[in-house]
């Protein structure tokens, strides 16, 4: 699954008992929050999960996260590091 894979992944799990919350913090980058701005992004991520819970085809998906649709393309995003 080319997006939206660790979104699937926790709902699965969720279906088969209950999830824990380790101490050990996952490191991860912030360069597309940092970029777009906190709201920016939050919009974003809540319009990738309602298209994905709507039926938006994957491949429409990876084009609005990455910034080739409408939602992600205000400040010209075509950086690859913000993938």
């Amino acid at each position: 699954m080319p997006i939206m894979e660790d979104f699937e992944l926790v709902r699965r799990l969720r279906c088969r008992g209950t999830l824990v919350t380790l101490s050990k913090a996952a490191v991860t980058s912030a360069q597309r929050w940092q970029y777009l701005g906190a709201i920016r992004t939050t919009i974003i991520n809540q319009i990738m999960v309602a298209g994905f819970f709507g039926g938006v085809s994957v491949q429409r998906l990876i084009r609005l996260y990455r910034g080739k649709g409408t939602i992600g393309n205000a400040k010209n995003q075509s950086r690859e590091d913000l993938r």
